[in-house]
């Protein structure tokens, strides 16, 4: 497989999941050349097929684990069972579906860079969330998103268009 993206720091990921080449927009024909090149070479390699298997299972896995740092030791979590996290300074709440709130000792930049990939987006300096479980936006200058633990997390103006782009590509809309 050949991965195409605009960001770089994707590619060991990308490898990591079987990647024949990874191209960085904006795309160079050498480059194209280069990926068509490795393909041809192992397109008829035996194995590629247990790697697309690799990267399938990869993807669809729901099982994905994110270590959560405190001040009494660290926090195994589900990413499927955060609903939000919200910034306190330097701090970063976590709150889960049964209704755990954990407090990590890091600030919520480090956890939006590096949940950029999943389906999570940053609405207002304070928060970032799951769109998993929003329920309802509600609409406004910045509006405010219901989630489905009924709780109202306000979006911010200027992270509003970002976050209703997000939102209409995660859920299917018409």
């Amino acid at each position: 497989m050949i991965f195409i993206t605009a960001y770089d720091q994707y590619a060991v990921k990308a490898f990591e999941f079987s990647a024949l080449h990874y191209l960085v927009k904006p795309i160079t024909l050498e480059g194209l050349r280069d990926a068509i090149s490795r393909y041809k070479e192992v397109k008829t390699d035996e194995h590629l097929d247990d790697k697309i298997n690799v990267l399938k299972e990869s993807l669809r896995s729901k099982n994905e684990k994110i270590i959560i740092p405190s001040s009494e030791g660290l926090n195994v979590v589900r990413l499927s069972d955060i609903t939000r996290l919200e910034a306190d300074d330097v701090y970063t709440y976590f709150f889960l579906t049964d209704g755990q709130r954990l407090m990590a000792s890091r600030p919520l930049t480090n956890y939006e860079r590096l949940l950029e990939d999943l389906p999570f987006s940053r609405i207002h300096a304070k928060h970032l969330i799951n769109l998993i479980y929003v329920k309802r936006y509600v609409k406004g200058k910045g509006g405010s998103v219901i989630m489905e633990d009924d709780t109202e997390v306000e979006v911010s103006v200027r992270k509003k268009p970002d976050f209703l782009a997000k939102l209409k590509n995660f859920a299917r809309f018409v």
